[in-house]
């Protein structure tokens, strides 16, 4: 018959190794034979931090203000590790087909959206996009970045990358908003009126 025992260790601190040496003593069910065998675990342990930063990355996010229609734009920022190990990470919440059909349609891209970073590395990370219709964002947080410890593959931490944006077409106007009536004219005789463009866009 087999028994599980089970051991459970939590880093409660940064940076500590523990070792200890556990004693498993096997007895006789009624006592009375003494310590039938000994068995000896060794326990060993570490907490870390997994400590990766964004550089470049507004606390209030990315403000791309005014943008016209079918615009290219992009920005980039990088991922630090400090760290003692390499950690994982991926981007979420951009959204997929099944989001499409529900109205919800994705215009940016992130390269690359997922990664491996060793310790005390850097790495350059884009985020871009062209918008083909009108859209106005204000600190949108759809897209996040999740580290994610290895061994485990337990999200540490979320950070969401925020996206404001207007973007819109030029807006022109005519004056006079409708037809041109010349009237009625003589033979050789002309009469010259003007129309008036007016953009009333921001572009």
């Amino acid at each position: 018959q087999d028994t599980i025992i089970s051991i459970t260790y939590t880093a409660a601190a940064d940076n500590v190794e523990i070792a200890h040496t556990l004693s498993l003593l096997c007895f006789d069910t009624h006592l009375q034979l003494g310590v039938l065998q000994e068995i000896i675990l060794n326990i060993t342990a570490e907490s870390f931090l997994l400590d990766c930063q964004l550089i470049g990355l507004p606390e209030d996010g990315f403000n791309f203000h005014d943008v016209a229609i079918n615009e290219d734009i992009m920005e980039h920022f990088y991922l630090v590790n400090h760290g003692k190990y390499a950690a994982h990470w991926k981007i979420f919440g951009l959204y997929n087909e099944k989001d499409e059909k529900d109205g919800k349609k994705e215009y940016f891209q992130v390269e690359p959206s997922h990664g491996i970073i060793a310790p005390n590395n850097e790495m350059t990370i884009l985020l871009s996009a062209k918008i083909n219709q009108p859209l106005k964002l204000v600190n949108d947080s759809h897209i996040s970045i999740h580290l994610i410890e290895d061994k485990t593959q337990q999200i540490i931490k979320t950070i969401p990358l925020l996206i404001s944006l207007n973007c819109q077409s030029n807006q022109y106007n005519l004056t006079p908003t409708t037809n041109l009536d010349f009237g009625y004219l003589p033979n050789v005789t002309s009469i010259k009126k003007s129309i008036t463009i007016k953009n009333d866009g921001v572009f």
